[in-house]
């Protein structure tokens, strides 16, 4: 409780309001509780109906802010949120390094909301951020492009806009500030939005606006209109580049830069061409520059500036301006063209003047006589809070005595006594669920509340006698309690410790990159590139060359061109699309291309089959032998486990939480438990491996901890012990780095069970080392052990309950082939706390290298460095070592011995070094969190796979990671070498690895699975081909029936295709015909269809005829008929012997008076057809093929297919009714 001056008074809300209605020109609030200002915030907020404009000292405040206002707002705007923040550059402006484009597009979207007044509940930012200057109003307004439904908007015009505006032109929205133009359709993500949308024209007026997800590009929900800011501060439009360029030369020729550095600025940007660290020079490409503060529209609805804590936000803006001041300075050092600081920021002096103009509300811990003295003294106000940290501390206490969460249910239960409000704020969707779990295990009844927690909606909730608690989403972090309102808050944090917080806000940033990252995946697996190798069924290896249009007869078709060897060439109709794969492999090799006709082939074919079949047949004895060998069942999860996992001081993803929950599920069932967990270093595996091992261990079972390597089993053991303090589980460890005594120590302990959980390397597999009651088998990278410790593991999950972990990703296609076989858990999404490694391509100069070092270490963090020549480590160290004072490098490569190797690494994750100096050794090494920067030289040297493995060792926690490529000039890189780094920089995205690897990593998990004897089939037939293989193999031993081994041929007289003008960009529409080929059934055909509707608009009639003929190889396939020939008298159906159609169950047809059917002696079903069908055959062989497939299936008809005059004249008097009758799907066409 705070003690105030005499003319401080009682927080009075509406007292408040009225001040800051009557323009009170600053009013005081002190508060000692730092939990309790979003809500206040929030309350100021409801009470004015005004905007707030929120300052904080720091970036991490003002994401506590922005998370703890989330349960008391909701959205105002359709598809925008109501809180936004307004973020700094996360590198200088200064340095030859341009920022995280998302910075600006979110500074360019809160700016314009704000100046527009578009449903904006509170902007929030840190006090370095008021500093940057940024877009003026009228540029903003100028540059912003509205499309709105039922209006007249040009498509051209509206793609220049979004040009000028930043926008990214590109064949698929995948990222915000991108767009692509398909015919009627226009797709564009604006930043405004969680989602892309999708406009829909008709000639140019707008029929439909809809959101849609970039991972399956599927439509939602529909906007009325869509606001597209500029996705870019900096606007490089054709119409100012004269302006831009004389602007540089103006400024070159004031600080004396040579002309030959000028000449090649200049020429990028009359190319258009976006050069890192450009924002140096923002003042020339947008002159009118202003801080956000200017932005601020007047009128009754102008926003209120809050400040939290002024004095430690001017002390902020003083710092950065003093660090600008200098970095400017080296930066004209450097010969660089660059404004002065007074140019790009706004000064505090300014920022003072310009706050002049607005109403400001001061947030302080305590409010001071000082404040409020003088005859102009601002109004005061203070809030009595209580803080939480009584029960935060009962809380952890009971932890230790095994007594739960009972403090807080008894907290819950008193506080009600009171009428007061309790609200605990969990920090996801999964959190809360778990506190209305255990809350209800002690009785506390809760209530889901998704509403905005609005001062008015208090007091009938606390009068509501059968809420115990009420569960809302967001949270800062810190609860608190004011008696005066009867309200209390409790955060999640203070339920169960420290815990990685996922806002809203961050929650929808994650989806974005998750999204953008599966949609680039769901392309590659279907893209192909000319020039790529295939693999066709039938020919072998060839190579792509291109897709093009063919026409004989009249008829249009569009065919794929395969080169074999000796030039000899196949034409694939698309129709085929099915029977050619993208040939890939574990090593990348190039493969050899195979001759038509020749023998390889189909011995390479008959030979994975045979081994495919054998894999699966061995896949099957296991899983049979599992199911019948019974095993130790343990117990369900108790509330004591309940309770102990929530502390888990991070929030799981969901691919970990579906991890977690089937390995539990695993070990409580009666048969011994053998699941593979696959995820990247850094996903969350060990902590599925931790659940597991403690629920064990609580049943009084052994468990051991297998590694590779001293180094890993020293990290797990701090990892076990650490998560499990306070739990009655003995953890151990058995290593080389354990004295002979010790380990003698723990083998002793193990055989009298006082050990629970041992971790170690194959130490553990020793004949000496005896356990009491092993239950529990956990194995950490299985491939890299050797074939002995390999037969010992066997012998042990042969009787215990197995685990096994592995950072290699497992195609999900092997997955569905080995489905039931094979219990596989994937983690694919990164940890929620996780930012995005941030890739920078450099030239790596003295300046730049020590800059970055040197802001890593000072926020206590390490570094890497990767330099794949073994001879030049040592210097590299030394030259480090020079450059950076306090660097403490270490050097580290595979030629050193074993443990000299150990030591350094070990060294250096213990911290008693702060950079590793290194070769690719790392690649799959360390999990270190606390190392966040890396330097690769010359890595347009490394491949893309070894470049993002490399990567992925930093960025392991919530700090942002930077990764530094160091590459030569341009001149000096190879074409292959310059594609490499430009595509690793662009997709610097979360979870966009098994894009840029393409999928070598994943073949390599296949053979980690199936066997190394397996990678060499996988290679000879392409890892597509072997999978389909082993899933008929698998099908085939579990007596599936898979019906006629058909792939029907479809060759019907009609010009069938997709327009280039409906699809233009080639390999979107490669992947639409894969996409068609591979459907099975009419209702994925019908899928297919609406989703190709939805994402290019009307079909034209060329597509319709495609899906028509589509559909007939759908029902072909039902039939099992592998040919249908439509000619100009007949059709021809070519049977296959295990097909639903067979000579007896033609007999009735066949025998029919007047029939049209006749079958030939090479089973060939021939349909004479009438002369009133030989107009629309792509119909009648449709109703050919239903009639059949109903007479197949035994289903009670008439024989229709006869010359009867009379139906004949009726069918041709009816069109119409004619096409209609019997539609399976209808299509638009334009």
């Amino acid at each position: 409780m705070q003690h105030s001056p005499p003319s401080v008074r009682p927080f009075d809300l509406e007292s408040l309001v009225l001040g800051i209605e009557h323009a009170n020109p600053l009013t005081l609030i002190g508060t000692a509780e730092a939990g309790v200002v979003p809500f206040l915030l929030a309350s100021i907020r409801h009470g004015l109906q005004r905007p707030l404009l929120i300052i904080t000292a720091t970036e991490a405040r003002a994401q506590q802010l922005i998370d703890g206002l989330v349960p008391f707002e909701s959205e105002q705007w359709p598809a925008m949120a109501p809180v936004l923040a307004f973020e700094p550059n996360d590198v200088s402006p200064y340095h030859e390094i341009s920022p995280v484009r998302a910075l600006a597009q979110g500074r360019t979207a809160a700016a314009y909301r704000l100046n527009q007044e578009f449903g904006v509940a509170a902007i929030v930012l840190p006090a370095t951020a008021l500093l940057l200057r940024t877009l003026d109003g009228a540029t903003l307004d100028a540059a912003t492009a509205i499309a709105s439904r039922g209006d007249e908007l040009d498509r051209l015009e509206l793609a220049e806009q979004l040009v000028a505006g930043g926008y990214e032109r590109v064949p698929i929205v995948e990222d915000p500030g991108t767009f692509c133009v398909r015919g009627g359709v226009v797709d564009v993500w604006s930043p405004l939005y969680d989602q892309p949308a999708r406009i829909d024209f008709f000639g140019d007026d707008i029929e439909e606006i809809r959101l849609f997800d970039p991972q399956n590009q599927s439509s939602g929900s529909h906007l009325v209109d869509l606001i597209m800011p500029p996705a870019r501060e900096l606007l490089l439009d054709p119409q100012r580049i004269d302006g831009i360029i004389d602007r540089v030369i103006d400024l070159a020729d004031q600080q004396g830069i040579g002309n030959i550095e000028l000449r090649a600025l200049t020429q990028e940007l009359r190319a258009g061409h976006l050069l890192p660290g450009l924002e140096s020079l923002l003042p020339a490409v947008s002159p009118d520059v202003v801080s956000l503060l200017e932005l601020v529209p007047e009128g009754p609805q102008r926003p209120v500036v809050v400040f939290e804590g002024p004095d430690a936000c001017f002390k902020a803006m003083e710092q950065a301006w003093e660090q600008a001041i200098v970095q400017h300075r080296d930066a004209l050092q450097a010969g660089r063209p660059v404004y002065d600081p007074g140019s790009l920021y706004c000064s505090p002096e300014s920022i003072r003047e310009l706050l002049n103009q607005h109403v400001q509300v001061h947030i302080r811990p305590v409010v001071f006589a000082e404040d409020v003295q003088g005859a102009n003294a601002p109004p005061a106000f203070t809030l009595d809070v209580d803080s939480n940290a009584g029960m935060t501390r009962q809380l952890e206490q009971s932890r230790q005595l095994d007594q739960g969460l009972r403090p807080l249910a008894r907290l819950i239960r008193e506080t009600r006594r009171d009428h007061t409000l309790v609200v605990i704020a969990a920090h996801s969707e999964g959190g809360r669920q778990r506190l209305e779990q255990l809350l209800k295990h002690y009785g506390v009844a809760t209530l889901i509340f998704d509403e905005p927690l609005e001062t008015a909606r208090i007091e009938s909730l606390r009068s509501d006698r059968d809420i115990g608690a009420l569960l809302v989403l967001g949270g800062s972090g810190e609860g608190f309690h004011i008696p005066a309102l009867h309200m209390m808050v409790i955060d999640e944090q203070e339920v169960f410790g420290i815990k990685g917080r996922m806002s809203r806000r961050r929650a929808r940033r994650r989806r974005r990159e998750d999204a953008s990252a599966a949609g680039r995946l769901i392309r590659e697996v279907s893209e192909l590139s000319e020039g790529d190798y295939v693999v066709h069924v039938d020919h072998g290896v060839g190579r792509y060359v291109r897709m093009m249009r063919m026409e004989a007869a009249g008829i249009e078709q569009d065919f794929l061109l395969l080169l074999y060897k000796g030039n000899e060439k196949v034409y694939v109709p698309v129709t085929g699309l099915n029977r050619v794969q993208k040939y890939a492999s574990a090593d990348a090799k190039t493969p050899s291309l195979d001759r038509l006709g020749a023998e390889r082939w189909t011995k390479a074919k008959s030979k994975a089959r045979k081994a495919a079949a054998e894999i699966a047949t061995e896949l099957v004895r296991l899983y049979a032998e599992r199911q019948a060998t019974p095993g130790h069942s343990f117990s369900a999860p108790d509330e004591l486990y309940r309770e102990w996992e929530a502390t888990f001081p991070f929030q799981e993803t969901r691919d970990q939480q579906r991890a977690i929950d089937e390995c539990i599920a695993d070990l409580c069932a009666p048969r011994p438990a053998w699941r593979l967990v696959c995820g990247d270093v850094g996903y969350g595996k060990t902590e599925v491996a931790i659940r597991a091992a403690v629920k064990a261990a609580l049943d009084g079972k052994q468990v051991v901890v297998l590694v590779p390597t001293t180094v890993l089993a020293e990290q797990h053991r701090l990892t076990f012990e650490s998560r499990c303090k306070g739990l009655p589980v003995v953890i151990d460890s058995l290593s080389r780095f354990r004295s002979s005594k010790a380990q003698r120590d723990v083998i002793a302990r193990l055989a009298s069970g006082q050990v629970d959980i041992v971790i170690g390397t194959h130490r553990l597999l020793s004949k000496d080392v005896i356990f009491r009651d092993l239950g529990l088998l956990i194995i950490d990278e299985e491939h890299r052990f050797g074939v002995k410790h390999k037969e010992q593991m066997q012998r042990w999950r042969s009787t215990v309950d197995c685990i096994v972990l592995s950072a290699t990703p497992i195609p999900r296609t092997l997955q569905m082939a080995t489905l039931g076989l094979r219990d596989l858990s994937l983690i694919a999404t990164p940890p929620d706390n996780r930012k995005a490694v941030r890739t920078i391509v450099c030239r790596g100069s003295d300046e730049l290298i020590k800059e970055a070092m040197q802001r890593e270490l000072a926020r206590g963090g390490q570094i890497f460095w990767i330099r794949n020549r073994v001879g030049e480590l040592a210097e590299n160290a030394d030259y480090l070592r020079r450059l950076v004072p306090g660097l403490k490098p270490v050097v580290a490569h595979g030629q050193m011995n074993e443990v000299a190797l150990e030591d350094a690494m070990l060294g250096f994750m213990r911290g008693d070094y702060n950079t590793l100096v290194a070769t690719t050794i790392i690649e799959s090494g360390l999990d270190i969190p606390n190392a966040n920067t890396m330097f690769i030289e010359r890595a347009d040297t490394f491949g893309l796979a070894q470049l993002y493995q490399l990567r992925g060792r930093v960025g392991r926690a919530s700090a942002r990671a930077y990764c530094y490529l160091m590459v030569p000039e341009r001149s000096r890189l190879t074409k292959e070498g310059a594609k490499r780094i430009a595509v690793l920089e662009r997709f610097s995205e979360l979870g966009s690895g098994v894009h840029i690897a393409t999928h070598d990593l994943e073949i390599r998990g296949a053979g980690n699975i199936l066997g190394e004897r397996q990678s060499g089939h996988i290679a000879e037939v392409g890892y597509e081909l072997y999978v389909k293989m082993l899933e008929e193999a698998v099908s085939v031993l579990r007596s599936e029936d898979l019906g006629a081994p058909v792939d029907p041929e479809i060759k019907v007289n009609v010009t069938a295709y997709l327009p280039d003008t409906w699809i233009p960009d080639p390999s979107q529409r490669l992947m639409a015909y894969k996409r068609l080929a591979a459907v099975r059934s009419v209702d994925e055909l019908t899928s297919q269809v609406d989703q190709l509707i939805d994402r290019f608009g009307r079909m034209p009639s060329a597509a319709v005829a495609l899906t028509n003929t589509l559909e007939l190889r759908v029902l072909a396939l039902e039939l099992g008929v592998s040919k249908v020939e439509q000619g100009p008298a007949a059709i021809a159906l070519t049977l296959h012997e295990r097909g639903l159609l067979q000579a007896e169950s033609l007999l009735s047809l066949l025998n029919a008076p007047g029939t049209l059917y006749r079958l030939t002696p090479q089973m060939v079903l021939v349909r004479a057809l009438r002369s009133d069908e030989r107009d629309d055959p792509l119909l009648v062989t449709r109703e050919v093929l239903q009639h059949l497939l109903r007479l197949a299936r035994g289903e009670s008809m008439q024989v229709l297919d006869a010359q009867v005059e009379s139906q004949s004249s009726s069918r041709a008097s009816t069109p119409a009714n004619r096409r209609r009758k019997g539609r399976i799907r209808r299509v638009r066409s334009d």
